[in-house]
C-alpha cells in the first residue's frame, strides 16, 4: 500500500500530505485521509463491435452500481464520439476553435470515473476491472484538492499568518 510521507502543507481547515511532488492525499475533518482519482478510459473508438459496446455499457455500469453503494464513485460518463468534440485554443489573446479533438492520436477519451479511495493501490484494482481495460487504456491520475477560498481578507491574512 503507497503511504504519505512525513511532510504536510496546511490550507484553510484541511491538511494534505505529498504522495509524490504533485499528488497529496487529503486530511478530512474527522482525521481521515481520503484520495480522489480519476480514471481516465482511452481507446480506439471503432475497436468495439455494437455488441461489445452494450457489453462494455452493461458491465461498466454495474461496476458503477457498486462502486456507487460502496460509496467510493463520485460520477461516471462515456463521451460522445470524438466527431462532436470541440477544441478551443487561446494565442496572443485570439480564440481559435477547431472542430475535432485537440490531437490526432490512436487512442481517444471516451469516459471518465471519479471515485474517492483509500489509495492507488484500490484504484489501480478497480481501473483493472474496467472493461476498456482490455482494448484500451485506463490512466489513473490524481485529484489535487483545491483549498478552501477565504471567506474575507481578514481569514485570508489570519490564514497566512498561521502558515508562516
Amino acid at each position: 500500500m503507497r503511504s504519505p510521507k512525513n511532510v504536510t502543507l496546511q490550507l484553510s481547515n484541511h491538511t494534505f500530505f505529498p504522495l509524490k511532488a504533485d499528488c497529496y492525499f487529503e486530511n478530512d475533518r474527522q482525521g481521515n485521509l481520503k484520495m480522489k482519482y480519476m480514471l481516465l478510459i482511452y481507446g480506439n473508438e471503432d475497436c468495439w463491435t455494437e455488441d461489445e459496446r452494450k457489453e462494455c455499457m452493461l458491465e461498466s455500469m454495474k461496476i458503477s452500481n457498486e462502486l456507487q453503494q460502496q460509496g467510493k464513485l463520485i460520477s461516471s460518463d462515456p463521451l460522445y464520439s470524438i466527431t462532436t468534440a470541440t477544441s478551443v485554443r487561446v494565442r496572443e489573446g485570439n480564440r481559435q476553435i477547431t472542430d475535432g479533438p485537440f490531437a490526432e492520436t490512436s487512442e481517444q477519451l471516451g469516459g471518465y470515473y471519479l471515485i474517492d479511495v483509500e489509495n492507488l493501490d484500490e484504484a489501480i484494482a478497480i481501473a483493472s476491472r474496467l472493461p476498456p481495460a482490455k482494448l484500451g487504456t485506463v490512466e489513473i491520475r490524481p485529484i489535487f484538492p483545491k483549498p478552501e477560498l477565504p471567506e474575507s481578507s481578514t481569514e485570508m491574512a489570519s490564514d497566512r499568518k498561521a502558515s508562516v
